[in-house]
């Protein structure tokens, strides 16, 4: 008699119910569930690009004086400073934007993406999804960016360094 395996799997919002040979289950159960889990992620990000206008809006920046922070620059005036042509060069002005303008330890996806929409001179729809896992992976690939724990990025030390330099001389 010959037997049929069944089993369904949930991962996110996606869900692949399967019947049939159980050599499945030994062969191509752990395929499907890398490949779920990649799609799931990508499917994340991309929502998370698709979010309303109001979820993604930074707060309004404050004063230097009232931050105790020394710049007060919009993503939009550091990547005209920065020239940034890629959607890794407006990652990187993003990042710096948070980190140096906002104070911000760590900057999660969500807040990248939201930077970088902030500069409506630089943004495109194009800098979405797999362009913008390849500038995360490109500007971590240069020690331009960290990657911390809880999905959080931040700027290198040195790249600290240059951005407060390259933003000094905005002044």
């Amino acid at each position: 008699m010959d037997s049929a395996a069944k089993i369904r799997i949930k991962v996110g919002s996606m869900e692949v119910e399967y019947e049939g040979d159980p050599s499945f289950l030994k062969d191509g159960l752990e395929e499907l569930l890398h490949t779920m889990g990649d799609l799931s992620d990508r499917a994340a990000f991309e929502d998370e690009d698709l979010e309303d206008e109001v979820d993604t809006q930074i707060p309004p920046q404050q004063s230097p004086t009232t931050t105790g922070l020394p710049f007060n620059f919009s993503t939009n005036a550091i990547a005209t400073h920065y020239g940034a042509k890629s959607a890794a060069d407006l990652l990187l002005c993003a990042v710096i934007q948070l980190q140096l303008v906002q104070g911000k330890d760590g900057c999660t996806r969500k807040e990248i993406i939201a930077a970088m929409k902030e500069a409506n001179n630089f943004y495109k729809v194009s800098m979405r999804g797999g362009n913008l896992d390849n500038a995360f992976s490109s500007l971590l690939k240069k020690k331009k960016l960290n990657e911390l724990h809880g999905g959080k990025y931040s700027l290198t030390a040195s790249e600290k360094q240059n951005a407060e330099a390259q933003l000094a001389g905005l002044e």
